[in-house]
């Protein structure tokens, strides 16, 4: 959704317009990358006592337009406080992605006035309804290039497939090529398809793909130089980046972190609570049944 400073019939808070004097309202948007959403922290100032007293009033609203024209990703979120925060998933994330802020009516709004309006508008009041614009803050425009598309998250880079070889144990892990190859007996991989598709999925994951995160990190951090090129590489390192540990000092970077196993679990965003929630809440319904 592009902003065009187009002629309104009455008068809107922009930078880019002469509608008011002495006000402002902007907006500081800020992504994060996790292994599967885009994490958006939107935080608004607004400077001017009418348009506050009337989101205060509930006549008003902070509201985000989130767009990603290629995969038709259309979201929209309000919020009477000065901040909204929002996980957009990666898989509809191509190319160009946008974020746009506002505050509109929550209702309508009758004989609305401003003592900013500029000179032009002295003594003119409007007539407002649901949805119609009060003031246009920051936009920001996302680039998904190819290479965070190759990049984007870890259902990219780690494969599960059947082992027929228990020499080594039910799982193994290997990082020699692009991909991280998760190794699961014969019984534990049909057992693991079934339930990694069920509502047992966060279970799953800590399972499986948080300890083979753990055996990923310690090669890396004991040594990494013929693993540089390699695709699930590049995006380890960048999702160690967005959680502000460098791969290249992964060693130098625990005293702060904590150890692998607490890297790993920031990388899986907390999978052993989301883990343990989803077996309680199993449990309850299994036991609300039988009563």
């Amino acid at each position: 959704m592009k902003i065009k400073n187009k002629i309104s019939p009455y008068p809107i808070l922009f930078k880019y317009n002469d509608d008011f004097i002495n006000s402002s309202f902007s907006s500081n948007i800020n992504a994060i990358n996790k292994p599967n959403t885009l994490d958006l922290k939107i935080d608004f100032t607004l400077n001017d006592d009418t348009i506050l007293n009337l989101i205060q009033d509930d006549k008003a609203v902070y509201l985000v337009h989130a767009e990603c024209p290629i995969t038709s990703y259309r979201k929209l979120s309000i919020s009477k406080e000065p901040f909204i925060d929002l996980k957009v998933p990666s898989t509809m994330l191509r190319g160009k992605f946008e974020v746009c802020t506002f505050i509109v009516a929550n209702g309508e709004i009758k004989s609305y006035s401003n003592p900013n309006f500029h000179e032009d508008y002295t003594g003119l009041k409007f007539n407002l309804d649901k949805g119609n614009i009060i003031a246009i803050g920051t936009a920001k425009e996302f680039d998904i290039s190819k290479t965070d598309e190759d990049l984007e998250n870890l259902p990219s880079i780690i494969k599960v497939f059947k082992s027929k070889d228990k020499k080594f144990g039910e799982m193994t892990v290997d990082t020699e090529g692009d991909y991280i190859l998760v190794g699961l007996y014969e019984d534990c991989f049909e057992k693991y398809s079934i339930l990694g598709r069920s509502q047992f999925k966060n279970t799953m994951l800590s399972l499986i793909l948080l300890p083979a995160m753990i055996v990923v990190l310690e090669r890396v951090a004991e040594d990494y130089d013929n693993m540089e090129e390699l695709k699930w590489f590049k995006v380890i390192s960048s999702l160690l980046e967005s959680i502000g540990v460098n791969v290249y000092e992964l060693n130098n970077d625990l005293s702060s972190k904590g150890s692998i196993l607490s890297i790993a679990q920031s990388i899986f965003d907390s999978p052993i609570s989301r883990s343990i929630t989803e077996i309680y809440c199993i449990d309850e319904e299994a036991v609300a049944d039988e009563a």
